[in-house]
């Protein structure tokens, strides 16, 4: 687990907490009906929330405890670890709609110390791996970066934890584990190759290949040893995302996108067979 690769398109809004037992602003008796919203939301959690608590409550999760719906300042939090000032959000898709209300509650908690991250229903339910995982990197590293916010309101750290292969086979087959499925290929094997550096399994990659997304792999895995993200790379030269996506995978070649790959030197961490006549053209 610790061993793998950061891969979700979590929210991390993250800055260097500080260490510390429960803070005083999330100590109950500063506001009776939050306390009260609080405790009956921990009777109806969603089935998200239920199956991320099943899997960090009991100190499961690196040796550090996490408390349920907790009240900090006038916020309910989803799940708050005060020892690492770490809180985790997990949101429906209604939270789209609250970007707005999204940002400052994560800035007012920024202020007092903490670091957030927040996963969608979907990947919580789906990819819970890989969410455990990346709340296991948050809790052992104490110095983030603090990631710059895209106009709805949620982090672009495409590339820094290199889940743009899984967003794309997510987006098209629903999970990893259906897209094994489907192939014949094992999910952990799946995994193990997608996350973690080195890991070899020729049958897996030949499903990866046959769709793009083991050039997608090559691609952030080369971004992630340069120290650039996705969003680093698109803005040097003002490209559209969708453009360098559709270009990695071979679908669709865009001339300015090809040759700032070849310039920047990422076209030769590629397989480009099949592809090779309609690149010369560009």
């Amino acid at each position: 687990m610790r061993g793998k690769k950061r891969a979700i398109s979590a929210l991390l809004i993250l800055e260097k907490g500080r260490k510390g037992s429960l803070p005083p602003n999330a100590v109950e008796g500063q506001d009776g009906g939050n306390i009260h919203r609080a405790r009956e939301l921990r009777k109806r959690l969603t089935d998200a929330e239920k199956k991320l608590w099943s899997h960090i409550r009991l100190r499961q999760i690196t040796g550090h405890k996490f408390r349920r719906q907790q009240l900090i300042g006038k916020y309910i939090v989803d799940f708050a670890c005060f020892e690492k000032k770490l809180v985790v959000e997990v949101d429906g898709g209604q939270h789209s709609l609250q970007s707005s209300s999204d940002k400052e509650r994560t800035a007012w908690l920024e202020s007092q110390g903490y670091k957030v991250l927040r996963f969608w229903n979907n990947e919580v339910l789906k990819e819970i791996e890989v969410v455990l995982d990346v709340i296991a990197r948050a809790l052992e590293e104490d110095d983030y970066q603090k990631s710059e916010i895209d106009s709805n309101g949620r982090d672009d750290l495409m590339g820094r934890i290199e889940h743009i292969t899984t967003q794309q086979i997510i987006g098209e087959w629903g999970s990893i584990n259906k897209f094994a499925s489907s192939h014949g290929v094992s999910p952990a094997s799946t995994k193990m190759v997608i996350y973690v550096d080195g890991a070899k399994s020729r049958p897996v990659e030949e499903a990866l290949r046959k769709y793009g997304y083991l050039n997608l792999l090559h691609f952030e895995k080369e971004l992630r040893k340069r120290g650039q993200t996705f969003s680093d790379y698109l803005a040097e030269d003002g490209l559209n995302p969708v453009e360098l996506i559709e270009t990695l995978r071979m679908k669709e070649i865009h001339p300015e996108v090809l040759l700032g790959l070849k310039r920047r030197g990422y076209w030769g961490v590629l397989e480009t067979e099949g592809g090779s006549e309609e690149v010369s053209k560009g």
